[in-house]
């Protein structure tokens, strides 16, 4: 209960316990223990005096703080605090099980909490800085949270959500590892890199800062959606048979890839085609937004199936291809368009319904599958060719 000023040569094999009890301030001593216990009285603070390793348990008791600082903490057992731990630049490395019911995680700097083991409550997280890992080397559950930066970690397994989770900072999920989402939406607001898997069912992935999946892969496996506010550098391999992507910044580039659903929204900017683009399903451009093909690429569009133009598609010398396998819907909007193909793989009976006054200013092209203009009684205007194959 008093100054330690060294524990000489500590028997630490599998036995045995230090507890740290003082009615006052103490420093933990740099050593390697069994188990260790930081109690005393309530409104104390202990603070490690160097790096220190706990083969077995480690626990902070109810009102009292552990002050990590600098110094690193590794714990092999079962990690139980029920009073405080603070963390500045040091990392808590818990590769046991980790219960804070009652406690508090307050990190203040660069520092890092890493969980290897089954998590029951991360009690009152701080989320201004610092980053939290799940790193067990196989399947584990992310606790429902604010965090500050989020890590999937530990270079196998699925790391499932287990509720709605808020990163205030950066989300990584490691290369090998699969971040589950499942219905639970994921907000991000700092950088989301995606260098493994992430598989969304009915979920939101809200990234709000830049964005990159390169060398990973983002899995639909239902009606969930991929916002995207900022800059994107890579959607790594993106399923293209369920799910929606959103540009829901402002001035924003569209990467050329396989849709399944794509929204260009937001409420206002230019989104700027990087390349062609091939949409499965639907094509909606917003209100206030702009779509522009770009007049260096003059990028083509293929649609499966309905495009809803609510803002301004900038065709420039670009060609819209209609090649679903159904009926289509195409909605020009108060736009004008450049060349426009059907080509319906369905026959010549499927439809593509023209819901508004459609303006060509080059070539219409009827390969396979029929215009309707029986449903709206739209106006066309053709400036160049009409070529029925």
């Amino acid at each position: 209960s008093g100054v330690v000023a060294s524990l000489g040569t500590l028997t630490a094999v599998d036995h045995g316990t230090v507890t740290y009890d003082a009615n006052g301030a103490q420093f933990i001593v740099l050593d390697d223990y069994v188990n260790l216990i930081v109690g005393g009285a309530a409104g104390q603070t202990k603070s490690l005096a160097g790096d220190v390793t706990v083969s077995g348990a480690f626990t902070t008791n109810a009102s009292v703080t552990t002050a990590m600082g600098g110094n690193n903490l590794t714990v092999a057992g079962a990690t139980v605090i029920n009073g405080a731990v603070t963390i500045t630049t040091a990392t808590l490395d818990a590769n046991g099980s980790f219960d804070a019911t009652g406690g508090t995680i307050t990190i203040t700097g660069a520092g890092n909490l890493n969980l290897e083991g089954v998590v029951t409550s991360l009690g009152a997280l701080s989320d201004g800085a610092g980053t939290v890992t799940y790193d067990a080397n196989g399947d584990q559950t992310i606790l429902k949270d604010d965090y500050y930066s989020l890590t999937a970690g530990g270079g196998a397994g699925i790391k499932t959500l287990a509720d709605t989770v808020n990163v205030a900072g950066d989300f990584t999920t490691d290369a090998s590892v699969t971040t589950a989402m499942g219905a639970n939406n994921l907000t991000v607001a700092g950088l989301t890199d995606i260098d493994g898997t992430i598989t969304i069912s009915a979920a939101t992935l809200d990234a709000n800062g830049a964005f990159d999946a390169t060398g990973g892969t983002i899995t639909f496996s239902g009606a969930g959606n991929l916002n995207l506010a900022s800059t994107v550098t890579d959607l790594g391999t993106l399923s293209d048979n369920f799910g929606t992507v959103t540009y829901d910044g402002v001035d924003q580039e569209v990467l050329t890839d396989i849709y399944n659903n794509i929204v260009i929204g937001g409420s206002s900017g230019t989104k700027t085609l990087a390349g062609a683009i091939t949409v499965n399903s639907n094509l909606t451009v917003s209100v206030g937004v702009t779509f522009d093909v770009t007049s260096s690429g003059d990028y083509s569009v293929s649609v499966a199936g309905s495009l809803e133009n609510n803002g301004t598609f900038s065709a420039r010398e670009g060609t819209v291809t209609f090649n679903g396998s159904d009926d289509q819907i195409f909605t020009p909007g108060s736009s004008s368009y450049y060349n426009i193909i059907l080509n319906n793989a369905g026959g010549d009976d499927k439809l593509l319904t023209i819901a508004g006054n459609l303006v060509i200013n080059n070539d219409l092209t009827l390969t396979d599958g029929t215009l309707d203009f029986d449903t709206n009684d739209p106006d066309i205007s053709i400036a160049g060719d009409l070529a029925i194959a």
